[in-house]
């Protein structure tokens, strides 16, 4: 199973979502392998 959790804003609870999602799925017994990608928003631009 694949999940992905997207959004612009932050503070709109992603992370708490995936980390639940994380919990039961672990607990159940399955893999887990979480990538966190989070946009710096600092790149130069030339």
């Amino acid at each position: 199973m694949i999940v992905a959790t997207l959004g612009e804003r932050g503070g709109t609870g992603k992370a708490t979502v995936v980390t639940n999602l994380i919990g039961m799925r672990s607990t159940a017994g399955r893999a887990v392998l979480l990538v966190g990608v989070y946009r710096q928003g600092a790149s130069p631009r030339r």
